[in-house]
């Protein structure tokens, strides 16, 4: 690689744009990377926002950015950030605690203010001057956090468990238990270090996120290809979820796994099917399906109708949100290779002058590189 191995600009280069297009390149969480090889050729960072935002970009699902929790960028959800973000998922806990009252279903909030008190700690830790003491208090953080990691991978495993989709909230609160020691130890100059917390997480949370997505596929997937959803969910939307459970998958294939549930859901028209997650709100998406015994009413149609639409927005969320966390290792793994400080890495920015039309811009590499 060139000595100066990064350019970095507001602006998307034609020729990768078009490589998305055609699929020359894809683009996977915050990365973009050639599709055979997949070498990264370039990281999206967002900039001046505290939530995600939605991002124009070919190979980019609108409806999923928006809903991820996660920014674009490791440099970009800070420690300040996901204080605010544990922030939302306890409003939407809250929110979720109130609404089934009825259903004899305990919702867990007592854990989050221990959290909060730990992200807060190491944000502190790292305005002292006396490099002892702030090293000092950012370990103490870090044990703090993973205290956090034990207790809401066990409370996600429970919900899992028990089909709640509930359960993303808990493992949306462990992805950042794992960014917050990430955090510190790249503001300490452990890349190494961050490198293996992240990469713990990623091995605990891909199979969950991926039991999550299962529950919400339910015993027949084939209920996302019924007619009354033509125009909102494709086959090639259906397809993209289970490439991420399978890449060897195509759309014939997925077709052909779903041709007998395709038989059985026409057979028995809008009936229940078995084991559907439990209809218990997910933060502001409200999964409440609305199936009949018998013959649907038309309300009952246009409410199944609404919520399966909801639902794949949220599979593509969560996918998504893996995705991120994945482009995060490609970040922390350049920083490493390269023997930067995390310091210089969220430094970067255009040197030629640009007006910032969108809070995003692209790091883009001199030549492929694989990490």
């Amino acid at each position: 690689m060139s000595m100066n191995p990064f350019s970095v600009t507001f602006d998307l280069p034609v020729e990768i744009a078009q490589g998305l297009a055609i699929g020359d390149y894809e683009r996977v969480g915050g990365i973009i990377r050639e599709a055979g090889s997949k070498q990264v050729v370039a990281w999206l960072r967002e900039l001046g926002s505290t939530l995600p935002r939605t991002v124009a970009l070919p190979g980019m699902l609108q409806t999923a950015t928006a809903a991820s929790l996660l920014n674009l960028g490791i440099s970009a959800i800070g420690l300040p950030i996901i204080l605010q973000r544990l922030g939302v998922i306890e409003n939407n806990l809250r929110q979720i605690q109130t609404e089934i009252k009825d259903l004899n279903h305990k919702v867990n909030l007592g854990f989050y203010a221990n959290f909060e008190a730990a992200l807060q700690a190491a944000t502190d830790a790292f305005t002292f001057e006396n490099l002892a003491y702030r090293e000092s208090r950012a370990l103490e953080a870090i044990s703090r956090f993973a205290e956090a990691q034990s207790i809401y991978k066990n409370l996600a495993d429970k919900e899992l468990e028990q089909k709640n989709v509930i359960a993303i909230e808990y493992l949306l609160t462990l992805s950042l238990a794992y960014l917050a020691q990430v955090h510190c130890y790249l503001e300490l100059g452990e890349s190494k270090k961050a490198l293996a917390r992240l990469q713990e997480g990623i091995e605990k949370l891909r199979p969950r996120f991926q039991k999550y997505v299962e529950v919400l596929l339910t015993d027949n997937p084939a209920i996302y290809l019924q007619p009354q959803l033509k125009g909102k969910i494709s086959l090639s939307r259906l397809t993209r979820v289970y490439q991420w459970i399978n890449p060897t998958l195509d759309e014939n294939t997925v077709f052909e796994l779903q041709r007998d549930n395709l038989f059985e859901l026409a057979k028995y028209s809008m009936q229940s099917v078995k084991d559907l997650p439990k209809p218990v709100a997910l933060g502001v998406l409200t999964l409440k399906f609305a199936f009949s015994p018998n013959s649907p009413s038309a309300k009952n149609i246009t409410s199944q109708k609404d919520e399966l639409v909801k639902a794949m927005i949220t599979m593509e969320s969560v996918i998504e949100t893996s995705q991120r966390l994945q482009a995060y290792e490609t970040e922390i793994k350049a920083i490493h290779q390269l023997g930067m400080s995390f310091q210089d890495w969220m430094q970067l920015a255009p040197t030629e002058a640009q007006i910032a039309r969108v809070d995003l811009m692209y790091i883009l590499l001199s030549e492929p590189i694989a990490l």
